[in-house]
């Protein structure tokens, strides 16, 4: 069972989530399982197989401390289109699986408090 500090902040995660609208939770858990994967691409020194991100603006650590507008227009036009195509074999579980992925945050704010909620719950994590 997750409690205290670490608990409070993934609470506070779903309330940015609320308060920007999102509520479904298999929404919620979907985009952030998106973002921790982006996320987790960055930490891992950007390899995933033999294929590696180009560009820096794609990483987490560079795009997080962007504004809010320019973020979301990272996000949605280049980071999200790169791991909805990351996988060479179309026919693989991932490709199928995220052929169908939709970046579903709808305002850069919200993108902005999630992205900062997930960095403070990764710090905890490390502790």
């Amino acid at each position: 069972m997750i409690t205290g500090e670490l608990k409070n902040k993934i609470d506070s995660l779903w309330d940015v989530f609320a308060s920007g609208g999102l509520v479904n939770p298999l929404d919620v858990i979907e985009q952030i399982t998106y973002l921790m994967f982006i996320h987790d691409i960055d930490d891992t020194d950007n390899l995933i197989g033999e294929r590696s991100i180009d560009g820096q603006q794609l990483k987490w650590s560079t795009f997080r401390d962007f504004p809010a507008g320019r973020m979301y227009t990272i996000m949605q036009e280049w980071v999200f289109p790169f791991i909805k195509n990351l996988h060479a074999d179309k026919d693989s579980a991932y490709s199928k699986y995220m052929d169908d992925a939709i970046f579903k945050l709808p305002t850069p704010l919200l993108l902005d408090k999630v992205v900062t909620s997930l960095d403070d719950i990764y710090e905890l994590m490390k502790k």
